[in-house]
């Protein structure tokens, strides 16, 4: 393991919680890997996302059934259909780097975690490193 979202994915396949990802979520990390890497290591990449044990993916249809809950206090929309993952799964965590969701309004309804302080949660011994967005939620 060379990071704290490495660290958290791994133990999701090892079923130390059930991890929620959304459609979205894997079509943005779809994306971001095929304008970077060959189009191998996107199908690698989407397999390996496909076989992590326990793995729950939310569909589009869960999100667009929440119509916009709490949009307002979303300011930016990309983050909406995410949120809405999380809402829609009723999940206990959301686990992100992403500080700009930290700081929308919409923190009082949501329970954002680091990667680092999510692994204290489990009570894993974690990583003092840079860390990149992990797209894992915890139901």
């Amino acid at each position: 393991m060379t990071s704290n979202s490495e660290l958290i994915i791994e133990l999701a396949d090892q079923g130390a919680y059930i991890a929620v990802v959304s459609f979205h979520t894997t079509n943005e990390l779809m994306h971001n890997i095929k304008s970077r890497y060959s189009k191998n290591v996107a199908g690698w990449m989407f397999a390996f996302i496909w076989s992590i044990h326990g793995m729950q993916f939310v569909q589009k249809e869960e999100i667009d059934a929440l119509n916009g809950l709490y949009s307002d206090l979303i300011t930016d929309m990309d983050d909406v259909p995410h949120i809405h993952a999380y809402l829609a799964r009723e999940c206990d965590y959301f686990v992100t780097t992403d500080r700009r969701l930290l700081e929308m309004e919409i923190n009082e309804k949501v329970n954002f975690k680091s990667p680092k302080s999510f692994l204290q949660i489990l009570g894993v011994e974690w990583y003092d490193t840079a860390d990149g967005i992990c797209p894992i939620t915890m139901n």
